[in-house]
C-alpha cells in the first residue's frame, strides 16, 4: 500500500528516462524481482519477501477555492474527482484505467454516486480527490445492474476538517426548454461549467454489444443545447439543486467503442440511494422495451378505445410501451412475446 518514486526507461527509448510515483500493491498480483541473465536471454524472477502491514492511511484537510459564481461556490463541496483502475480485463471490458467526476450524496457515510464508464465493475481499486489536493481511497459499494449508475465510498474520518457536503437533489420530471447549467471536473479536478437548455428527453436507444459488457436500456436521457462533450458532472436548476447527472456512456458500434454524454434524471439516484442505506433488493421484469407511435400500434391491433386512453394519458407524448427483447429464463419470457403493447399496469 506504501508509495514510492522510481524512473525508469523504455526499452524504445533508451536514452530518456521518466519519473512516476506507485503504489506497492500485492492484493492483485504476486511481489517479483527480476533480473537479466545475458547468457540465457531472459529475465528470471524471484519472489519478494512479504512486505511489512499496511500503513494506516493519515487524515488530510482541504479547504474549497472561492468562486465569484455563488452557485458554482456551492456544488463545488459536493463535487469529486474519481478514478478507477481495474487489475483484470472482465465482463467485456479492455480498457484498464478510468476517471470521472463523482457526486457526495451522503457526507456521513461518504457515499458518492458515479457512472459506470467511471467504475464499471465492482473488481478493482478506488480513489477520490477532493478540490484537487486531498486523494483518499475509496470501494465499490454498488454497482447498479439496470442503469449506468454506480456508488463508491470513502472514509469521512481521513478527511478531517475539509468542508464537504452533500448535494441537495431536486426529483422532478425534466422537461424540453428547461434552463440547466451543467458543472463538472475535467482533468485536474478544473471545474467547468455551461449554461444551457434542455432539447429533449428522450428513450435511449444503444446497439446491441457484440461482448459481455454492459449496455443500458429502458431508461430516458436528457439530451441538452450545444452540450459539453469533454467533461461530465451534474445538472443544476436555479436554486442550486441537482436535477440530474451529466453522464458518459460506453457502447459498442461495431467494433469501435464509442462513448457519448447524456443527462440521466436525479430521481434514478435518489433510488438506487435510497436501496443502498437501507440494503433493498431490486426487481426487474427482464424485459427491455422499445417506444412506438400510437398511430403504428392500431396497425398491430391496437382498440380504438386503448387508443384513446393512451392518447389522454400523454399528451406531449402519445406513445406506447412494445416489447423488443426478453431475457432467456426470466419469468417474463414465459408470458410475453417480442411485439406485444404494454396498456396498462396494476390497472
Amino acid at each position: 500500500g506504501d508509495r514510492a518514486v522510481v524512473r525508469f526507461f523504455s526499452i524504445d527509448d533508451p536514452n530518456g528516462s521518466q519519473l512516476r510515483s506507485f503504489r506497492m500493491d500485492r492484493k492483485w498480483f504476486p511481489a517479483h524481482r527480476c533480473t537479466r541473465d545475458d547468457a540465457l536471454g531472459l529475465w528470471p524472477c524471484k519472489d519478494l519477501a512479504p512486505g511489512p502491514a499496511p500503513t494506516p492511511d493519515k487524515a488530510a484537510s482541504t479547504a474549497y477555492p472561492h468562486f465569484s459564481d455563488t452557485q458554482i461556490s456551492k456544488i463545488v463541496p459536493s463535487l469529486v474527482q474519481v478514478s478507477f483502475d481495474m487489475p483484470y480485463s472482465i465482463s467485456g471490458i479492455t480498457e484498464r484505467n478510468y476517471h470521472g467526476t463523482g457526486l457526495i450524496l451522503d457526507a456521513e457515510r461518504g457515499l458518492v454516486a458515479v457512472d459506470r464508464n467511471t467504475v464499471p465493475v465492482a473488481l478493482g481499486d478506488v480513489s477520490i480527490t477532493f478540490a484537487g489536493t486531498v486523494q483518499v481511497p475509496g470501494r465499490v459499494v454498488y454497482i447498479h445492474p439496470l442503469h449506468n449508475l454506480a456508488i463508491v465510498a470513502y472514509d469521512p474520518k481521513l478527511l478531517g476538517t475539509t468542508p464537504v457536503k452533500a448535494a441537495k437533489l431536486a426529483v422532478h420530471e425534466l422537461a424540453a426548454g428547461e434552463t440547466v447549467r451543467i458543472v463538472g471536473l475535467a482533468a485536474g479536478s478544473e471545474i467547468r461549467s455551461r449554461s444551457t437548455q434542455i432539447a429533449d428527453v428522450e428513450p435511449l436507444e444503444l446497439p446491441l454489444s457484440r461482448t459481455m459488457r454492459f449496455r443500458d436500456s429502458n431508461l430516458e436521457v436528457v439530451q441538452l443545447v450545444n452540450p459539453p462533450l469533454d467533461y461530465d458532472g451534474v445538472l443544476l436548476d436555479k436554486e442550486d439543486r441537482v436535477l440530474g447527472l451529466w453522464s458518459s456512456f460506453a457502447y459498442e458500434n461495431g467494433r469501435e467503442l464509442v462513448q457519448d454524454n447524456k443527462g440521466i434524471s436525479i430521481d434514478l439516484v435518489s433510488e438506487m440511494l435510497e436501496r443502498v442505506r437501507n440494503d433493498r433488493p431490486l426487481h426487474s421484469l427482464e424485459v427491455e422495451f422499445s417506444v412506438q407511435p400510437i398511430a403504428s400500434a392500431r396497425e398491430f391491433g391496437l382498440s380504438d378505445e386503448w387508443a384513446t386512453k393512451l392518447a389522454l394519458h400523454g399528451v406531449s407524448r402519445r406513445q406506447v410501451l412494445g416489447v423488443e427483447r426478453l431475457v432467456g429464463g426470466a419469468p417474463a419470457s414465459k408470458m410475453l412475446q417480442q411485439g406485444d403493447l404494454v396498456l396498462a399496469i396494476d390497472g
